[in-house]
């Protein structure tokens, strides 16, 4: 099953702030190991966890979801059919803080999994946006 994660919203507010161009990104956490990415479950298609890269392009294919975060603090964070804004604001030289317009809560890795919360300042707030030929 391939899974997608649209920040093409995310690039174009972000694209002559911090040169991230328009287009498919993987998101990898600053926190984990640098070969996990943000992927959809393929149990429920909806889950959201951070797992192996497999490679192949599957984690990044359109097929038409968005990342959808509830606006209540340490809610976790799901593939849904709504858009939702999310900028980016450069907090190292190559990760950045992904910040929901909607509730203004930061995403946040907790463990393999991806929430909404307050900031903390912390390398779970901070992702690595990796553009995908896809």
């Amino acid at each position: 099953m391939k899974a997608f994660i649209a920040l093409g919203a995310l690039a174009a507010l972000c694209h002559s702030a911090f040169g991230l161009d328009e287009g498919a990104y993987t998101i990898g956490s600053a926190s984990l190991q640098s070969n996990k990415i943000l992927s959809v479950n393929e149990e429920d298609g909806q889950s959201l966890s951070f797992s192996p890269n497999k490679g192949d392009g599957s984690q990044t294919c359109t097929v038409g979801g968005y990342l959808n975060c509830p606006d209540q603090e340490r809610s976790l964070c799901i593939l849904g059919g709504e858009p939702q804004i999310y900028t980016a604001e450069l907090a190292n030289d190559n990760t950045y803080e992904l910040i929901s317009k909607q509730s203004g809560y930061f995403l946040r890795a907790d463990g393999d999994n991806i929430q909404i919360a307050a900031w903390d300042q912390s390398p779970d707030e901070q992702f690595v946006l990796t553009p995908t030929e896809n």
